[in-house]
């Protein structure tokens, strides 16, 4: 935790104020994301805020639109509660062994070439791979899907780059993290409305 305050200081005093509170607000997204989700336990809160604090801080240096901030945070709340030791999937394995491991609920072909060569119990690696991967598929959805807005762009990049491909593509379709995501989002536009921005902090 203490690591992670000392980061967002540190960058805090060489950035502009909007980028001041563009971090400000993937922090309060990240408190939003721990506290709404109901896979984190009240005991497991401190460790989980401190993951979600790593994925927010990602989601910024990756350059997430903002009106796409806590897309990350809403997947590792519902696949894993926050925790990159997760493991899942076995019903898939002949062995029942895991198929799915981490904070996204990666399957084997993520630690490939091919998969962006992840550690998937890693916060920065899985989340750097989670991210790239949607942001891949930006070029192909905007020609196939025709979409119109930011927000319609990444939700179809989102569903494609998540769901095993299908013929004619999922452009209609949403995430099952979606719903969460709205959620979050939802909560972070009411609290902003009572942070004043680093700008009016200054005057």
């Amino acid at each position: 935790m203490r690591l992670i305050l000392i980061v967002l200081t540190l960058i805090s005093q060489q950035i502009s104020d909007g980028e001041k509170d563009r971090l400000r607000s993937s922090e309060m997204l990240a408190e939003i994301a721990v506290d709404n989700c109901k896979n984190v336990r009240q005991h497991k809160r401190s460790s989980a805020l401190l993951i979600a604090k790593q994925i927010a801080l990602w989601e910024h240096r990756m350059d997430v639109p903002d009106e796409m901030l806590g897309i990350a945070l809403s997947a590792a709340c519902l696949e894993s509660g926050f925790n990159p030791k997760a493991k899942g999937d076995r019903k898939f394995s002949k062995s029942g062994r895991p198929k799915a491991v981490g904070l996204y609920q990666m399957w084997p072909w993520w630690k490939t070439k091919r998969g962006y060569s992840v550690d998937r119990q890693d916060v920065e690696s899985s989340t750097k791979a989670w991210l790239s991967h949607i942001k891949k598929q930006i070029p192909k959805v905007e020609k196939r899907c025709r979409t119109r807005t930011l927000l319609q762009t990444w939700v179809a990049a989102w569903v494609h780059a998540v769901r095993a491909p299908k013929a004619g593509g999922r452009c209609r379709e949403t995430p099952k993290h979606y719903r969460y995501f709205k959620k979050i989002r939802k909560e972070f536009e009411i609290q902003k409305k009572y942070v004043p921005s680093s700008r009016e902090n200054n005057r």
